[in-house]
């Protein structure tokens, strides 16, 4: 998506040549995308958050 990495057609090789190319020669928005990546990747699976899903998810089955 152009914000946490980028984004290829399935199986549509030129595209994912292309892609790579990008992260290979341009070591900025390599790094920029990583970055990006980490603070979404632990904004989404924290552990206090994969806590309070499983929590969730226990109290949504308690109710069947």
């Amino acid at each position: 998506n152009g914000e946490t990495g980028l984004l290829t057609k399935k199986g549509d090789v030129p595209d994912i040549e292309m892609a790579l190319r990008e992260l290979i020669e341009n070591g900025a928005n390599r790094e920029e995308l990583g970055n990006e990546a980490k603070v979404r990747i632990s904004e989404l699976f924290s552990l206090k958050k994969m806590l309070e899903r499983t929590v969730s998810l226990y109290k949504n089955l308690e109710t069947l």
